[in-house]
């Protein structure tokens, strides 16, 4: 686990008994690859930012970084 977001570096919003999680990577220090659930497809959906508001502040799920090593 770590706290600082780098490229590579899998982020992680575990689901909760009712509110669905998220897991996305980052292709760059700030910018955070997931799958689109519209289209099926991994796209660039979220800075750190806004992953953090949507996934933290709204949806209130807890948030996990992990740096692959």
């Amino acid at each position: 686990a770590t706290l600082t977001p780098k490229t590579g570096c899998v982020i992680v919003s575990p689901r909760t008994p009712t509110v669905t999680g998220h897991t996305g990577f980052f292709i760059t220090d700030s910018r955070i690859v997931s799958n689109d659930s519209k289209t099926g497809t991994m796209q660039d959906n979220y800075s750190f930012d806004n992953w953090i508001n949507y996934l933290k502040t709204q949806k209130h799920l807890h948030t996990y970084i992990f740096e692959l090593v």
